[in-house]
């Protein structure tokens, strides 16, 4: 017999006891209330002959409930009203065969004691029946309050560790990012990845290619969650091995053709990669799916930098070739990499606040790219309803 089994009959044994207890209670007290009601005195063997009839009663009941409603769960799970017209019916028939059994028992044990009055039977059934019925009832709520409560209860414990094994998750996620901010000669940078849930399918990346040129990466991965977070971790592992040894065009198109091979149906990555060159301030940009990477002059003008050709996201088809498109930065620009989360989360009137209007949200100051990333995102947060409804993620690059 396994632990399970056991469990089950010991949290069963403790049901029964505790009806017991009740059941032997309430006859000591209608044996009591019938003793008073008819001027006899309070005697312990009167006591004793209604605590027997309350066990005996209960004892019936019980394994008689017990053994039909596994009967019945066996064929089909009854209906709250069916259970409450089977249970109360149950009840009244075992207290009543109960109360006979008991009945007999007690003039057994004690055949001194007078149990029922000689012509008394019928009506001491009416009103077992009648008690059993309303005593049955309340019986019934309780132990639904009892399951209700049961599985609330663990339904919050389930709740509980879920939140904390999310949030050991988008530990473990953060620090599979590289660090927010990085600067050296020519340029800095700073990145952010807010996630609209415990754990984000978006995420960025900079790493250094074989010759020396800083990569950067945003990508949104489709859908939220863990299995969104597992495809970015993937994501992020393979791209660094790859676009080592290739441009950025051919980067993409090989990571396209690992990931159509491990990602399932609607499963996809939309990404954006750039190489960029401190030595000359050239970037090269190749696009699958992301919007369109923003350069803001010193002088506040917003260019959208869009690149031609294939922009399907990653996974999507087989055998997509990837353009790219290379511009030349001058010192005081900023190129802003970004997920569609920023553009697309709803404002108060519930639509999209769109692109032109995040061009225009822009900061034109000349900040840190942490703090400027931190003034977007604060007036995102003032121009919409200011829970994410997708990840938000950024990079920005400032070339000095």
């Amino acid at each position: 017999m396994t632990s399970s089994r056991w469990d089950d009959l010991a949290s069963i044994g403790r049901l029964y006891l505790f009806y017991i207890l009740i059941s032997a209670l309430v006859g000591v007290g209608i044996a009591f209330s019938l003793m008073l009601g008819e001027g006899r005195g309070i005697y312990v063997p009167g006591l004793l002959v209604g605590a027997v009839i309350g066990v005996t009663s209960c004892t019936v009941t019980f394994g008689l409930s017990l053994a039909v409603s596994r009967w019945l769960k066996k064929r089909r799970e009854p209906t709250q009203a069916m259970s409450r017209v089977f249970f109360s019916f149950t009840f009244v028939t075992g207290s009543i065969m109960g109360f006979l059994l008991g009945e007999a028992l007690a003039a057994t044990i004690f055949p001194n004691v007078l149990v029922v009055a000689p012509g008394a039977l019928r009506s001491w059934l009416s009103f077992i029946g009648i008690f059993s019925l309303v005593f049955g009832l309340l019986i019934y709520t309780y132990e639904g309050m009892r399951q209700r409560l049961r599985s609330s209860v663990e339904r919050i414990k389930e709740q509980e560790f879920a939140e904390r094994e999310l949030e050991l998750a988008r530990s473990i996620q953060k620090r599979l990012l590289p660090p927010s901010e990085l600067t050296e000669e020519g340029f800095s940078l700073a990145a952010r990845n807010e996630a609209a849930s415990h754990v984000a399918g978006d995420y960025f990346d900079v790493f250094r290619m074989s010759n020396g040129d800083l990569a950067l990466v945003v990508a949104d991965v489709a859908g939220k969650g863990i299995g969104a977070s597992l495809i970015m971790a993937s994501t992020k592992a393979m791209l660094p091995f790859i676009a080592s040894e290739s441009s950025v065009p051919e980067a993409l198109s090989a990571l396209n053709e690992r990931l159509v091979r491990d990602l399932g149906p609607r499963e996809f990555v939309a990404l954006c990669f750039a190489r960029f060159s401190a030595a000359d301030r050239r970037i090269e940009i190749a696009n699958a799916g992301l919007p369109d990477p923003y350069r803001v002059t010193p002088e506040g003008r917003v260019e959208a930098l869009e690149v031609a050709g294939q922009r399907l996201p990653l996974g999507a088809r087989k055998e997509v070739a990837y353009g790219s498109r290379e511009w030349l930065l001058d010192p005081g620009d900023r190129l802003l990499m970004f997920s569609d989360g920023l553009a697309e989360t709803p404002g108060p009137d519930g639509l999209p606040l769109g692109y032109e209007k995040l061009a225009d949200l822009l900061p034109r100051t000349d900040e840190t790219p942490a703090d400027w990333l931190t003034m977007l995102f604060e007036k995102l947060r003032s121009e919409t309803r200011g829970d994410l409804s997708d990840d938000w993620t950024a990079i920005l690059l400032h070339v000095m």
